[in-house]
Formats: C-alpha cells, structure tokens, sequence
C-alpha cells in the first residue's frame, strides 16, 4: 500500500482573518499565520511526511500563492502545484497518483489542525469498502479524507471537498486533538493547548528553561521577565522591563517595547506593541488588537502604540532566511 496526500491552499479555506504580514496589509487564511514559531499548513505537511506517506502535494490556488507562508525547513517530499482552477488541479493530481502506484490519497483543506492516527484510518478505509471516507470528530465533520485513488470518481472528491457532498462515504471517528481555526480565539486556544501539553504541537527554537521556548536569534533584555509557559519567536526583541507570561507568544520578528505586559496573548509575526502597555486575552496583529475575553477588534492608528514592525536592514542581516516549499509546478 502506497499512500500520498495532497492539501489544498484556497481562497475560501478557513476564516481570512489577519495580515500575514502587517506592513503591507496582505490578509491571509489562519492557517498560514504562525503559531509558536510555525504554520498550520507545514505542521499539517509534517503530520503527514511523519506518517509515511509516499509525497505531499500542496495544491494552491493562483490567487493565494502570494500569501503562501515560507516553511521552516525543506521537505523532499513535498510538491507545490499553483493552479487556477482546484477542482481540476484535484483530478489531474490523482491521476498522477494512479500512474505512479500510490493506491491511496489523504485529501485535506489547509483550514485546521487535525491529529490523527492515520494507519488505522488506512485500515478502516480499506474495511469500508467505500471509494472515500471522511474524517469527523465529536463536534462536526473534519476537512480530511482518505481515498481509493483508482476507484474514486475526482467529481465525487471535489463535491466534497467545496461543496460538503459526500456521495457513498464512509465516516471514520477520530479521538485525536483537533483544532478547526474557524476563529482568532482557536489560534489562541492552540498554544495554549500546546503549552500543557494537550496536543502534538511543540514550540519552535529551544527550551531556555521548563515552559520558556526561545527561537533563534531572539533579543531578549536581561531586565525583561519571559515567565513560564511563553515562546519568544524568531529574531524578536523584547525590551527593559517587560513581562510575559501566561501562555504568551511572541512570533517571529515582533518588538515589544519597554514596560509593556503581555499576558494570556499572541503577539503575531511582524508586529510592534508600544511602552506601557497591558496585553491580556488578546491576539496582537500590526495595529490590530482583537481583544477575545470582549469578542472586540480595535484598529490603533498611532503606530508608536502598536503597529506593523519595521526591520531595520542591519537586523537582518546574515539571517538565515526560511525554506520555500519547492520550485511550484503551475497548471492553467
């Protein structure tokens, strides 16, 4: 049995919510925003390569490729397809699946983060008998599948894909953790499912101390107080006299600044928080604060509050820059 996967990148999938990068106001899918050092989308590849699965083809629509988050690492296995039109892009990717062997297909939006046990949903397939078998939990359907690459018609597959029909399917319960990112509090929800350990999710960079992750190349005072659990991202300053703490992250390439607390909050990739601030029950984006104990989001224009980070050029400098996915293959 040779199974592959593929993950589709759309515009539809998942709540666009937040800048991927607040400088230039690009809005992107939740999945593609950094989560303690990482995105979904590659820590979905990664449950996937960890599997064993044969390639992982990333299936992008044209109009999102520019929002397209830079993985962490290289992966052999992983292909990026940039294509206009999904639904075909779907068919022809299992075609090319047929063709070279691979007798099974996991399908999955790049909308949540799903664990899974994925032999036995292999087995459980196979049982079924059934051309596709999706996903769910206790809660609601899950955007994963598993199909017979030679048996299943790719208009039954897209049905269900973007149109939530499933024509002869079976359902397979999964127990594992899921997480469907169907909002900014579900971001939040998991790091902190991540800090205590209640999924398979780990920081980014190293454990400093017990519950204190530092990424590389973080600029950490040594009056600033990081207290456990908190994650302090990749090429970030925290600066005199500042306190994190409760589950707090601060992605990669933020500044916060002197005095200020950030408590129970995430502090998104490329964002600045001013002096004296408090921080609390709050995700952070640019000048965007979305307060989650309230359900309010707030727009601050004065920039010296908070605001899109700017990089001065010797900051950067002789960093290490973050792996693409691989050179795309582009189907019109």
């Amino acid at each position: 049995m040779v199974v592959g996967t593929q993950l589709q990148a759309g515009v539809g999938d998942g709540p666009v919510a937040v800048p991927l990068n607040p400088a230039n106001d690009r809005l992107a899918p939740l999945a593609f925003v950094e989560i303690l050092g990482c995105s979904v989308l590659e820590r979905m590849v990664q449950l996937f390569l960890a599997s064993d699965a044969e390639c992982v083809s990333l299936l992008v629509d044209s109009r999102t490729l520019h929002l397209l988050p830079e993985f962490r690492q290289s992966y052999s296995k992983v292909d990026l397809v940039v294509a206009g039109d999904l639904a075909l892009a779907i068919g022809q990717t299992l075609k090319s699946y047929c063709e070279n062997g691979i007798d099974y297909a996991l399908v999955s939006t790049a909308g949540a983060y799903t664990e899974c046990d994925f032999i036995d949903l292999l087995w459980f397939h196979r049982g079924s008998r059934q051309p596709i078998t999706r996903v769910v939990n206790h809660k609601s359907h899950v955007d994963l599948w598993i199909v017979d690459c030679a048996k299943v018609q790719p208009s039954d597959l897209v049905s269900a894909v973007f149109a939530a029909k499933d024509h002869g399917s079976a359902s397979y319960m999964v127990s594992e953790y899921v997480n469907p990112l169907a909002s900014l509090a579900d971001v939040r929800q998991l790091a902190v499912d991540a800090f205590n350990g209640r999924c398979a999710v780990r920081p980014a960079g190293t454990e400093v101390r017990p519950g204190v992750w530092v990424d590389e190349k973080a600029d950490i005072h040594k009056r600033a107080r990081i207290v456990a659990p908190a994650y302090i991202g990749r090429s970030s300053k925290t600066c005199e006299d500042t306190v994190i703490t409760r589950c707090s992250t601060i992605e990669s390439l933020c500044h916060i600044d002197f005095g200020t607390v950030v408590e129970d909050s995430s502090v998104l990739s490329r964002s600045y928080v001013g002096i004296w601030l408090d921080v609390s029950h709050s995700v952070v984006s640019g000048n965007r604060l979305f307060d989650l104990h309230r359900d309010v989001a707030l727009e601050i224009p004065d920039c010296s509050v908070l605001g899109p980070n700017v990089i001065p050029a010797q900051r950067t400098k002789g960093e290490t820059s973050l792996a693409p996915v691989s050179s795309p293959l582009v189907l019109d």
